[in-house]
């Protein structure tokens, strides 16, 4: 008689199944071969993957296997990530990324690491590749001539970055001097200008896509951060504009809370509704204005 119930159809199955062969075991996947041999030390893990002539070849599985290897410190496995970010293996290639990894092995003295971190040294490199790579070889030389260069208006925020985020690059002390010369150079009226067209370009046009001011502020913040210290003295309306902008993009953040949050809305609007049609009202209202301000921008002069 036919079971009700699909599932003891399938147990039914597999007990037949077994009963027929008794002693056949699944067998082993390539990764649980492979870890048999190694008794799951993650670098040679990573090593084996890595390797082409493995049959179990495999640029993923190598970078998660010497990922955890370089959680542990191991020098190979940094050398062997440098090279998987700087040729592009399974991954996009990211000159940062092998710089990181190469700068880690070299610290301990890896010799071929040291050799890959002068490579990038080339002026066949990009600017910004070339800078870090001083930054971190010690090169005062060389980056005070990229902090020259004719084209630095191109490269003056990919610089400004690499000191302020790339923390592990150089020591403290270190960032601070180059940021000061880098300062020295925002000074410049003419840089000054060029950094505010960028940032009112990147502004409008953010604006004009998105119709959100906190969007378009965050835009055009990466030219602003690195001429702040000098703006105001430059140019006060500038400056002022750069105030608003930032007012605006705060108030529409503290809008959206409002109205996107659902604790933080039904806690709010229950205690105060005399504030809703307030709120409500104002968000409108800066709709409207962004409507307006885009419409009057687009018109042909």
């Amino acid at each position: 008689m036919r079971s009700h119930f699909p599932f003891d159809e399938q147990l039914a199955k597999l007990e037949k199944q077994e009963k027929m062969e008794p002693n056949k075991k699944p067998a082993p996947s390539s990764t649980a071969r492979v870890q048999q041999h190694t008794n799951k030390d993650p670098l040679r893990l990573g090593l084996l993957y890595f390797d082409q002539q493995n049959p179990y070849h495999s640029y993923r599985k190598a970078r998660y296997w010497l990922g955890l290897a370089a959680m542990q410190n191991r020098v190979e496995a940094y050398y062997h990530l440098g090279l998987i970010y700087l040729n592009g293996y399974d991954i996009e290639k990211n000159a940062k990324s092998a710089i990181y990894w190469f700068h880690r092995a070299a610290q301990q003295n890896h010799l071929e690491s040291q050799q890959q971190l002068e490579k990038f040294l080339d002026p066949s490199e990009a600017p910004a590749t070339r800078f870090l790579a001083a930054l971190v070889l010690k090169k005062p030389e060389l980056i005070i001539l990229l902090l020259r260069h004719d084209d630095f208006i191109k490269f003056c925020f990919a610089f400004f970055e690499i000191l302020t985020k790339s923390t592990w690059a150089a020591t403290e002390t270190e960032r601070q001097n180059y940021l000061r010369c880098l300062d020295e150079c925002f000074r410049y009226p003419f840089i000054i200008d060029q950094l505010l067209n960028y940032a009112n370009t990147a502004y409008q046009t953010t604006l004009s896509s998105t119709h959100s001011r906190k969007s378009a502020f965050q835009a055009a913040l990466r030219w602003y951060r690195p001429i702040l210290n000098n703006l105001a003295a430059h140019n006060k309306d500038a400056w002022e504009l750069y105030l608003n902008r930032h007012a605006l993009a705060l108030k529409e953040t503290k809008l959206s809370a409002l109205l996107t949050d659902k604790h933080l809305k039904t806690n709010f609007w229950s205690s105060n509704r005399s504030l809703q049609k307030k709120y409500s009202h104002a968000q409108k209202k800066m709709q409207e204005a962004i409507r307006t301000e885009t419409h009057r921008t687009s018109m042909p002069s």
